[in-house]
This record gives structure tokens, sequence and C-alpha cells, in this order.
């Protein structure tokens, strides 16, 4: 019984020892699509939680060919949701809410899917060379 006792004192102390990493979004990705216009059929940006910074991924077209653009921002949280610039990701139902242009007339809304940070960045490359596909078939796509 002592020893049960001095090994439960032990572990307890070597567990909290230990950093908690319950609150952490580092290693967490959302790829996002467009939820109010069918035409977006593939993602078009994704946020990563890295180094405590939000990394917005966005595809753009330089020239003929789909780049990846990435932005870090600041980022607060609260128990429901994920805060940035006018940005807003509600926890439960994933959904990304905000504003386009700095007079807040153009309000969106998109529908993400939660991944890890090495799935993330593999769906995220993988959905680049789609776009450079489709935008090689056909120069005028909107993306």
């Amino acid at each position: 019984m002592k020893n049960e006792k001095i090994l439960l004192v032990t572990l307890i102390f070597i567990l909290q020892s230990f950093p908690s990493f319950g609150g952490s979004l580092d290693g967490k990705g959302f790829i996002c699509k467009e939820y109010e216009r069918s035409h977006f059929e593939l993602p078009f940006e994704g946020f990563l939680f890295e180094d405590n910074m939000l990394v917005h991924y966005q595809f753009i077209q330089s020239k003929n060919d789909v780049i990846i653009d990435k932005h870090n921002y600041d980022y607060k949280t609260d128990e429901n949701s994920i805060h940035w610039k006018d940005h807003r990701l509600d926890r439960k139902s994933l959904f990304v809410h905000g504003y386009k242009d700095t007079y807040k007339q153009y309000k969106f809304t998109h529908l993400c899917e939660q991944h890890n940070a090495n799935d993330f960045m593999e769906k995220i490359y993988n959905i680049k060379k789609l776009k450079q596909k489709r935008y090689n078939k056909n120069p005028t796509m909107i993306f």
C-alpha cells in the first residue's frame, strides 16, 4: 500500500511537469469553401495555426500560374469561436464569417473542414495542382 502511494505521488509530479497542450490550436488547420456560391466547388482558402499565429493560405493567379499566397495574423479565442481581423470561426459548426472589404459591405460565409498540419499542407498543395490544371484548360476560370 505504501509503495502504491509513493508511485502515485511520483506519477502525479511527473505528469504535472509536462506542459498542457489541451487549449493550443497549433497544428490544426481548416480548409474552407465558399458556402453561399455554388460555382466555387474546390476549396479556395485555408487557415493553419502555427507558432501561436494564424496563417491564411489563399490561391491567387500570377500571370499563368496559380500560386499560394500566405498572410500571418494574430488571433483571439473564446469558448465558442476564434477571431482575427473581421473574421470569426465558429468552433462547433466550422463556419467562418467575415467581411471582404474595409467598409464591411461584403459579408461572406465559408464552410471549413478541420485537418492536422500534415494533412492540411498535403491538401493545400493538391488543391493548388487541381486549380492549375483547371486554369490551364480554361484561363478565364474564376477561383
